[in-house]
């Protein structure tokens, strides 16, 4: 921030973000929920998202964000992505924190938040290998994956959520070349080693590939 400073190219947003560097440095904040409690506790109020689109059940969403069977770094993508943070090139140029192109690297088209989700080239082969395991697997009904952001879940539910955030994880960093091997090898390693957490909660509903 301080480099970019010296370019003239701060927005409000990231000289607030200078401000709050001393508060961080005294704290304990060592994870996206302290971040996100230290900012409620501090302004007071609802995060933008909430009041932007009020209809939502909200409440569901940050539950359903907060399981502790989901990786913390699966939680950070998924949380950026809710509240529209993720720094893709047409965020990054409309808030002019860059002056490149807007468009993905990867296809050429706008990189925007849906197209890193399931519209580029990689991405919408993950997002139909999750559609697959959701409905024809696991067996749940549901149209959208996104679904399980805002629906209260029973456990074949959280399977699928955990499924679903290894997929958006995976697809916000707008890889090159994704494929699907590479995607399930991502969440194979993280099932391997939260494997006792996930055994006790699912038994063997993860075991689909």
């Amino acid at each position: 921030l301080l480099e970019t400073s010296i370019r003239g190219l701060l927005t409000r947003n990231m000289r607030e973000w200078l401000m709050e560097a001393e508060d961080f440095q005294n704290g304990n904040l060592t994870s996206v929920k302290m971040f996100y409690i230290h900012f409620l506790d501090l302004r007071n109020h609802k995060p933008r998202v909430e009041t932007e689109y009020p209809n939502i059940d909200w409440a569901q969403i940050w539950k359903n964000l907060s399981h502790s069977f989901l990786p913390t770094d699966w939680r950070a993508a998924v949380y950026l992505l809710v509240n529209d943070a993720v720094p893709n090139a047409a965020r990054l140029r409309r808030h002019r924190i860059s002056l490149d192109c807007p468009l993905c690297r990867v296809c050429g088209n706008n990189d925007d938040n849906i197209h890193r989700l399931r519209l580029c080239a990689g991405s919408v082969r993950t997002w139909s290998w999750l559609n697959h395991k959701l409905n024809n697997v696991l067996r749940l009904d549901i149209d959208d994956p996104e679904e399980l952001l805002v629906n209260d879940l029973q456990k074949k539910e959280e399977a699928g959520l955990f499924l679903t955030f290894g997929v958006m994880y995976y697809n916000m960093k707008n890889y090159k070349e994704g494929t699907i091997r590479e995607m399930e090898n991502v969440i194979r390693r993280i099932r391997w080693s939260k494997r006792h957490i996930l055994e006790r909660k699912f038994g063997n509903l993860l075991n689909i590939f």
